[in-house]
């Protein structure tokens, strides 16, 4: 009998304290989140600026890589 008042005691004082702090807790819990989703979007953007530039400068170095040596012909008449 002790262990069951023990408990309602445990669960009476749990559901107090969950109801007095959960707008504490939603609070706390959503900045998180949102810190979060900064930092993936953040993360996101940043390679593909870099890509994109990168991938801008390597196709206009390499445009003219896969046509070989130049060699000048001369005319015969």
């Amino acid at each position: 009998m002790y262990t069951f008042l023990i408990i309602i005691l445990v669960m009476v004082i749990g559901y107090y304290l969950l109801k007095r702090f959960w707008p504490v807790i939603i609070r706390f819990a959503l900045k998180k989140m949102q810190q979060r989703m900064q930092q993936k979007y953040d993360q996101a953007q940043r390679p593909k600026q870099n890509y994109s530039e990168k991938h801008y400068r390597q196709k206009q170095k390499n445009n003219t890589d896969h046509l070989g040596e130049y060699v000048d012909y001369e005319e015969l008449d």
